[in-house]
């Protein structure tokens, strides 16, 4: 005779899972050749009984004025709390190519309440402006050039409007070696942070680098960098610098 083994099963209640994945689902709405609009639900990763999930409707458009200009756009709209100035977000962005440049400018506003960083790559709370360049002077010479301006945007519980505004123009210039690869660069940067109060802080760094290649495996690496920071209204001056050989 033989004995089988027996089994026990124990059932309990259902219970609900207390980490919701915070992963959107998307619908398609509109979708062409260069244009996308977009209804994304994501649902709420915290558990309240008031929870609901978030519903973003983008829309994208992409231009191509010619065969060496791009433009590209992106509205962004939170659809919970209709405060769509606050929660909403945009950018517009333009690149163009040439022989000897390349220049493009992007324009990028998110409020203080938006909450689609990680969709759009938009930062919360900032209005920005950026104009930018690449040009090629001679061969192996090669001038870079940037301007950016950024806002801080308040959110309703900090009284709105604008916070500190910072501004920053960037200049390189780099010359490559012909003999091993190498290159000697230098640059410049001042940002100037300007409070609502009316003061304001400026820091301007000033950079040197010669690179050159020893030979297949080694390289040489010589650096120099100084740090000056001005605050307005002041006769305060704080300069330091440092070296560097590799």
């Amino acid at each position: 005779m033989h004995t089988g083994d027996k089994v026990y099963l124990t059932l309990h209640p259902a219970e609900p899972n207390s980490g919701i994945t915070s992963s959107p689902f998307i619908w398609k709405l509109l979708q062409g050749n260069q244009s996308n609009l977009t209804l994304l639900v994501r649902p709420t990763s915290k558990s309240s009984d008031n929870a609901q999930p978030a519903s973003y409707l983008q829309y994208t458009q992409g231009f191509q004025w010619s065969k060496s200009s791009q433009l590209s756009t992106g509205v962004f709209l939170d659809m919970h709390g209709g405060d769509w100035l606050n929660r909403g977000g945009v950018k517009i962005a333009n690149s163009t190519q040439s022989k000897n440049a390349e220049v493009g400018f992007t324009y990028s506003r998110a409020g203080a309440l938006f909450t689609q960083q990680d969709l759009t790559g938009l930062t919360a709370g900032q209005e920005t402006l950026e104009i930018g360049g690449t040009f090629h002077l001679s061969k192996g010479l090669k001038l870079a050039s940037t301007y950016r301006t950024s806002t801080e945007l308040l959110s309703p519980e900090k009284g709105g409007g604008k916070g500190a505004t910072t501004q920053e123009r960037e200049n390189s210039l780099t010359q490559t070696l012909p003999q091993n690869g190498g290159s000697v660069s230098t640059g410049r940067t001042e940002t100037v942070v300007t409070n609502p109060n009316g003061t304001a802080t400026t820091t301007i760094n000033d950079t040197a680098n010669v690179k050159g290649n020893l030979s297949k495996r080694f390289q040489a690496n010589v650096g120099f960098e100084s740090q000056t920071t001005l605050i307005k209204g002041s006769d305060e001056r704080q300069y330091a610098q440092t070296a560097s050989v590799g």
